[in-house]
């Protein structure tokens, strides 16, 4: 037994031995394999060539090759060489990169690498010595070119600046903050030109972390700027950044062109506002700051245009624009919109006062199926609002308690917002969040005015009325709503009998009249509200003019002027008017027949017509007839009214006054070329002519016109010659004698 299990242990060892030495034999062969395969993958990657860059001394160096091979390595990071190709160099070039290290434990060996990039990283000692050459054959008429590159790796460390460099210019400064990833970088240093110019400036070394400032710059030029680190143990090597160009600082804010605010819809009012960048600037862009001026709520909004709508609600908002570019930002420019008395709200608003810590706003409309959050305003004339906002889901009132209480006679402003979203019963955007219900004014306490009206005084003073004119008080001395005025006037030293006139309180001016003429009479002038009525001002004196009769003197001078012109012109025109509507009416005195009865033949004309008239004459008593002439002195013969008074002279008037004194003679004793002319009757013989010729045949004793037997008779079918004719016979009494007749 014991013989047996020895066996079976030695068989064991046996075979645990022979699985130890396969197990070794597995591992020597894939470490061979992995040999093999790396070999392989060597060749394949860097050629079997093994030349190193020695070999390539017929390849020259040349600007128009391969050139600038540059070697470093950053931090955290592989070997990595760069360089240039030249104009020799086609566009599908292949690039040599050969690199070789000497180690100090055993020879080196060189590395070949094809690439068609002009970079290329690798692994490396940094301990140990680094060559590296590029060489580019891809020319085939020219020789290759090569360049060349030596340093330990350790000392290639290069501190690279990062790309996005920060910089902002202000009141002809700039401010530059550069970054770097290593975090061993300690110091830096700025270089600045004007754009296009060629000498750099360069800045005091700086800490990182610190702004680089560069003064006393032109504000419209551009400038370009360079970083780069401060070389250091770690940082080996620091590059120069890339040329970064920095535009004009933005010097003129924006002008607000014009600013249109214009009802939208209940409660909401349309923000149109356009504004200008003036100069030479060019913007990026704009940030426009939209706030409440209650400061509950304010929201940027960029854009790039230069305008902007707003769909806003009828609080106060402060709208501030801000040109900006690479090179920093503008001056702002800061405009106002303010509330709006007359706009369209909803409905009315109430305010009543619990003390002075607490007050409730109530309104006459039941917004909650619309709205649930609300936001009230409240403010003193000059001062930003306070504000508060509040969730009611029903209802139409809300108690708000005050952090400080209100002061007494000061007119306080409330607004009431209501906000349809329950989200933004806080606000999230300032756009088309809310709709003002309402707007009024409250005293939380009134009094009386502790001041008059000022600047009393009197305009178009009269004999019996003048106006007072006067300026309103301040607003914060009413100490409540103005009711009106009253005025206060009497005559000078009978104060207690004066008179008292209320006036709105709209006015500014009242006239006073049934004033005495020449009277000085004193005023005073006081306000009143609801609590009651104010100081009065101090006395002013006015006094009434005297009456005015140098007015009515030029007046009745006026007038008197004015006649004296309109009566030459009124008779003209008459006259013309005369002409116009009477054309046909002849003139008697001046017609041929007239003409010729006035004339020495009066008889020759009367002797063809004087015989049929005078047949019964002759019949009845021919040896009583009496024919007298005076040819010398020819007798007066009928003329018509108007020869008869240019004929008639001055003697015409003496003769007629003695006749009315009683002194002239009788018709009988006067002689007939004494008598005056008799009228003569005709188609034109008016009711005047008529009576003065019944009167003048009376006086000579003849019978009337038209009697039986009378001296003149005219037949209505005669001509106008014949019916100018007079013809006056006078008869004495049946005693007499002598028949005289006369041609008149």
């Amino acid at each position: 037994m014991a013989g047996a299990t020895t066996v079976l242990c030695r068989n064991r060892r046996l075979r645990n031995h022979e699985e130890f030495h396969q197990s070794v034999f597995f591992v020597v062969i894939c470490c061979l394999s992995g040999c093999c395969w790396f070999s392989t993958v060597n060749t394949m990657a860097y050629g079997v060539n093994r030349k190193p860059c020695s070999s390539y001394e017929h390849c020259h160096s040349s600007p128009d090759g391969v050139h600038d091979l540059d070697c470093f390595w950053i931090w955290k990071s592989k070997m990595k060489c760069t360089w240039k190709s030249g104009r020799w160099s086609s566009r599908n070039a292949i690039y040599t990169f050969i690199h070789e290290q000497s180690r100090k434990l055993g020879p080196y060996r060189p590395n070949h690498q094809n690439t068609s990039n002009t970079f290329i990283d690798f692994v490396v000692y940094k301990a140990d010595k680094l060559n590296a050459c590029v060489i580019d054959a891809s020319h085939i008429e020219m020789n290759c070119t090569m360049t060349t590159f030596s340093g330990i790796p350790q000392n290639l460390s290069r501190c690279h600046p990062r790309n996005n460099i920060d910089f902002k210019r202000y009141s002809r400064q700039l401010d530059i903050t550069p970054s770097w990833e290593e975090a061993h970088v300690k110091d830096y240093v700025v270089r600045i030109r004007e754009m296009g110019g060629k000498f750099w400036r360069m800045l005091q070394p700086v800490s990182k972390g610190v702004n680089s400032i560069a003064a006393n710059l032109t504000s419209s030029k551009s400038y370009e700027i360079q970083v780069q680190c401060v070389t250091s143990d770690q940082c080996s090597q620091c590059p120069w950044s890339q040329i970064i160009t920095v535009p004009p600082e933005l010097t003129d804010n924006p002008t607000v062109n014009n600013l249109e605010v214009s009802p939208y819809e209940k409660g909401k009012r349309l923000i149109i506002i356009h504004w200008k960048l003036e100069g030479y600037h060019s913007a990026d862009g704009y940030n426009v700051t939209v706030a409440k001026e209650s400061r509950e709520f304010q929201q940027v909004l960029f854009t790039s245009e230069s305008s902007l709508r707003l769909l806003l609600s009828d609080s106060a908002y402060v709208i501030s624009i801000v040109a900006f570019n690479q090179a920093g930002a503008s001056p702002p420019v800061t405009t106002s919109v303010q509330t709006a008395d007359d706009a369209d709200f909803f409905g009315t608003l109430n305010i009543t006062f619990n003390g002075n810590m607490s007050f409730v706003v109530a309104w006459d409309i039941d917004l909650s199926p619309t709205y649930h959050c609300f936001s009230v305003d409240w403010w003193l004339m000059g001062e930003k609002p306070s504000w508060k906002s509040f969730y009611l889901k029903k209802g139409r009132h809300k108690e708000i308690t005050l952090k400080a209480p209100l002061q007494p006679y000061k007119k306080y402003f409330f607004l009431l917002n209501a906000r349809p979203d329950k989200n933004t019963c806080n606000l999230k955007h300032v756009n088309n969040s809310e709709a003002t219900y309402g707007r009024t004014q409250q005293y939380a306490l009134e009094g009386t005015p502790v001041s008059a009206p000022a600047n009393i005084t009197s305009l178009n003073a009269t004999s019996s009325s003048l106006v007072v004119q006067w300026s309103p008080i301040a607003e914060e001395d009413l100490r409540g709503f103005l009711l009106g005025y009253r005025i206060y006037y009497s005559e000078n030293k009978q104060e207690n009998q004066s008179i008292v006139v209320q006036v709105g309180h709209t006015e500014h001016s009242h006239v006073l009249s049934g004033l005495k003429q020449q009277t000085v009479y004193m005023l005073r002038m006081s306000v009143f509200t609801a609590a009651g009525e104010g100081v009065q001002s101090d006395p002013v004196y006015f006094k009434t003019k005297p009456p005015d009769l140098s007015a009515d003197r030029l007046a009745g001078l006026i007038t008197v002027v004015l006649l004296f012109l309109c009566v030459p012109v009124f008779s003209r025109l008459f006259k013309r008017v005369k002409v116009v509507f009477w054309p046909s009416i002849p003139n008697p005195g001046n017609s041929n027949a007239v003409q010729k009865i006035d004339g020495a033949h009066s008889l020759d004309i009367l002797e063809s017509m004087g015989h049929g008239r005078l047949a019964h004459v002759k019949e009845s008593n021919m040896s009583s007839l009496h024919i007298i002439e005076h040819e010398a002195s020819p007798q007066p013969s009928c003329r018509s009214p108007l020869m008869a008074e240019e004929m008639a002279g001055p003697g015409a008037a003496e003769e007629e006054g003695q006749a009315a004194s009683g002194d002239i003679e009788s018709p009988a004793a006067t002689p007939p070329s004494a008598r005056p002319a008799q009228p003569c009757p005709g188609d034109y013989t008016t009711m005047e002519l008529f009576q003065q010729m019944t009167t003048q045949s009376v006086l000579d004793g003849a019978s009337p016109v038209g009697k039986p037997g009378g001296a003149c008779h005219t037949k209505p079918d005669h001509d106008y010659i014949q019916q100018a004719i007079c013809l006056s016979i006078m008869w004495y009494h049946e005693s007499s004698d002598k028949v005289e007749i006369s041609i008149l």
